[in-house]
């Protein structure tokens, strides 16, 4: 049950209600991620007002702020257009125009495309009231007690990488049975992300080069069944191959 809701006008004034010990109290972007909240009793903090909606693309770098819709993503030339994808394949319409950036960070499951795609790309998160960011890959392990009292303000990461997504759904509007996502720089590091159905995302490899991302995604589902396990190995080829164009990759 929401207590009290709070539409403050400050970053500010948002940390003084969001860092207090009673009531229990959340920020509230969309509100999305709120209804499957488990608290008996909580306040909410509103963030509509803080002008945390910005995308600012500047070189290679992306900032994209917590307030963003995923909708705001899906139709931003800023936004990679990976991201684009995800996002639009994350929910339907209606719930894209209030999902937020932020709320999918702080909620979404092992089956959200994008917060998948997110740890593919190992963005900093940054924090009202915090100089340094955090890489989302350290908060997702303990999510709820590590974005306890915080309030997300927006993500950072590089366009130069390169990513690929696949997944599999019983049907198109299901929710993903599996999403692997792989990664890769210029310097051949490779990064290979598992989404299932597990609290978060996982990683499965980040390493040097792109050897034995299959395996390593196949491995991270030993506890499902066979099919999962080698659909696994599969979709982390696919995304390979559709990085390098099935080749070497050029530095």
């Amino acid at each position: 049950m929401i207590l009290e809701y709070h539409r403050p006008a400050t970053v500010t004034a948002a940390m003084e209600l969001l860092t207090r010990n009673q009531p229990k109290t959340l920020p509230l972007g969309g509100g999305t991620s709120l209804l499957l909240q488990k608290e008996h009793d909580f306040a909410v903090v509103d963030i509509q007002d803080l002008k945390l909606n910005q995308i600012t693309a500047e070189g290679h770098t992306i900032e994209i702020g917590a307030g963003i819709t995923l909708q705001e993503l899906v139709d931003s030339d800023l936004v990679p257009e990976k991201v684009r994808l995800a996002a639009k394949q994350e929910a339907s319409y209606n719930l894209r125009q209030a999902a937020t950036l932020g709320g999918t960070i702080a909620g979404g499951s092992g089956k959200s495309i994008l917060l998948a795609l997110l740890l593919g790309y190992n963005v900093d998160v940054f924090f009202a009231g915090e100089k340094e960011p955090q890489l989302l890959g350290e908060i997702l392990p303990l999510r709820k007690e590590i974005l306890n009292k915080r309030l997300i303000t927006g993500i950072k990461f590089s366009k130069k990488i390169s990513i690929a997504f696949e997944k599999i759904a019983k049907t198109p509007s299901d929710l993903p049975m599996l999403i692997i996502v792989v990664a890769m720089w210029n310097a051949n590091r490779t990064r290979v992300i598992v989404g299932s159905d597990q609290s978060v995302p996982r990683v499965a490899m980040d390493g040097t080069s792109s050897s034995g991302a299959e395996i390593a995604a196949k491995n991270l589902m030993t506890d499902s069944d066979e099919y999962l396990q080698q659909m696994a190995g599969l979709l982390a080829k696919r995304c390979l191959d559709s990085i390098t164009g099935g080749g070497s990759v050029e530095h």
